[in-house]
């Protein structure tokens, strides 16, 4: 049973944070309302426990802090927790507060190199203008996100990797999360996040994304899907709730400048 007030943090290593035991609050849910970094601080005393996950794993039980609103030089979260004992290394952590199993579905990575993934990614390319696309998929995971026993797909496909500067980037280049999901007994191919390059842009700022978790945030038995993103000055972390076709970012929070 989800309790009633549920904070969420990103421990990951791309955050900007200051301290190594610091995280971005992304906010929270307080029974059926999502709320926002601001809104979940204000509610939370410090001591409350968070149950720690990886994309494929429950790795242990933290303490979080009362948040801080930042307020330092360096493109800091509006809203940090410190939280602790953290384990190490911490690459991608995300701390929810709760006591249920927020992975009752465990994801697993899969081959990116199948034709089908290639040709979905390569449809979706083609749309958005980009002719005679290179496809380059980075991750692919399966996982049942409502437990009807049927798995969809998530897919990264991205060119930019770490150069991510704006002279870098070429005609052609893109970062992409697509969700393959049965929709009344076909298969649809719906966009979480994308950003393109389909012609040169003398200003244009290149967008990273890339899935991080999938876990049953509100322990409503549903997961959601965490995704991270990252351009030259900064990041954020997006969480997004699936209903049907229809793909909600329900909390997000992110640094930088």
């Amino acid at each position: 049973m989800a309790q009633a007030i549920i904070p969420v943090v990103d421990l990951g290593d791309h955050v900007w944070a200051h301290e190594i035991e610091e995280g971005c609050l992304l906010g929270g849910k307080m029974n059926d309302r999502w709320l926002k970094p601001k809104e979940m601080a204000e509610l939370l005393q410090g001591g409350e426990t968070y149950r720690l996950y990886t994309l494929t794993r429950f790795i242990g039980n933290a303490s979080g802090s009362k948040p801080e609103k930042s307020g330092k030089p360096g493109g800091s979260p509006e809203y940090v927790v410190q939280m602790a004992p953290l384990p190490v290394p911490q690459k991608e952590i995300i701390a929810i507060g709760g006591q249920w199993d927020a992975l009752p579905r465990v994801p697993r990575r899969t081959n990116p190199d199948q034709v089908v993934y290639k040709e979905a990614v390569a449809e979706v390319l083609k749309k958005k203008g980009l002719k005679n696309p290179k496809i380059k998929i980075t991750q692919v995971v399966r996982i049942d996100l409502d437990g009807d026993g049927v798995e969809e797909v998530l897919i990264t496909a991205d060119t930019y990797g770490d150069k991510l500067y704006r002279h870098l980037q070429k005609r052609g280049s893109y970062s992409l999360v697509l969700l393959r999901k049965v929709i009344n007994g076909k298969v649809e191919t719906l966009v979480i996040e994308e950003d393109y390059f389909p012609s040169p842009r003398e200003y244009g700022v290149p967008y990273r994304y890339w899935v991080g978790a999938v876990l049953d945030v509100d322990g409503d038995g549903v997961m959601e899907i965490v995704l991270h993103a990252m351009y030259y000055e900064g990041g954020w972390t997006s969480v997004y709730r699936v209903e049907g076709n229809k793909v909600e970012q329900v909390l997000v929070a992110g640094w930088g400048v």
